[in-house]
């Protein structure tokens, strides 16, 4: 007597949409082999995970990134994302509050009208005038990777 064949599954995604490095796997996923991602809720293969991984531990280790980066401090701010806010790139950078409150004191500096300011960062004008009427003495510390 045989066993019965056993039905194969798709299988699961490895990670999935919230992977800081879910958009570069789902970008070489489609572009190594656009039939794979046929299914539902697949970010990528993989293999396309793995190398997309191991690519940005390479780019860590080449500028000297620390391996544990430190614990999170939200007055930190990541000049790039404000920079991207700034610009109006899409998708819009998810920023913390402090780094929002530099990006709308910095367009006001550039002549920006509150409305102006609130459709550019994709925020209310009500946080656009709080962060206008909470100008901080001190700015806060700038995350900044140097180029090599």
């Amino acid at each position: 007597m045989s066993r019965p064949r056993r039905i194969s599954r798709p299988h699961a995604p490895h990670f999935s949409y919230t992977h800081p490095l879910a958009e570069a796997a789902t970008r070489r996923c489609k572009t190594e082999h656009p039939l794979y991602r046929s299914g539902k809720n697949k970010v990528a293969c993989g293999r396309c995970w793995e190398a997309v991984i191991r690519a940005d531990a390479l780019l860590a280790a080449d500028v000297q990134l620390p391996q544990h980066p430190p614990a999170f401090d939200p007055k930190l701010v990541d000049q790039v994302a404000v920079d991207r806010a700034m610009n109006g790139e899409a998708p819009a950078p998810n920023l913390t509050p402090t780094e929002r409150d530099m990006a709308v004191r910095k367009l006001r500096d550039q002549g920006l009208k509150r409305s102006e300011i609130a459709l550019r960062l994709s925020v209310s004008k009500s946080i656009v005038d709080r962060a206008l009427a909470e100008r901080s003495e001190r700015p806060p510390p700038v995350l900044s990777i140097a180029a090599a």
